[in-house]
């Protein structure tokens, strides 16, 4: 299993390329540690206070060759052959993610933060 997991791709997010038979960059973006997973029922801002909140960071960036958007049928066939490369980069990646929680005690959200729950 790829941690974490890639997101869904729609087809219409590949409409410009199809049109312009251009050439589509797929880069996958990998932390190098789990503390910015998504942590049992984490909202998107307590994960994303989480990951901003790091030091230091590592951050590993996987450019994945290419994809010629004329060689394909469709944008919707360009966007399963984008997603499928980025979880194929991920899972080849040397950077091993854990796909369980940290141990350490994460940071509350400061006082007022907006809550997505």
């Amino acid at each position: 299993m790829v941690w974490p997991r890639t997101r869904s791709f729609q087809a219409g997010d590949f409409e410009a390329a199809v049109r312009a038979g251009a050439l589509v960059q797929p880069v996958a973006l990998q932390f190098a540690d789990g503390r910015t997973a998504f942590v049992g029922d984490d909202t998107l801002v307590a994960s994303v206070w989480r990951t901003v909140s790091l030091r230091r960071p590592r951050l590993v960036v996987l450019a994945i060759t290419p994809l010629d958007a004329t060689q394909v049928r469709s944008r919707g066939a360009l966007a399963d052959a984008t997603a499928t490369a980025i979880a194929g980069a991920l899972r080849e990646s040397p950077v091993r993610t854990p796909a369980t929680a940290p141990t350490r005690v994460r940071p509350a959200l400061p006082a007022g933060s907006p809550s997505l729950a």
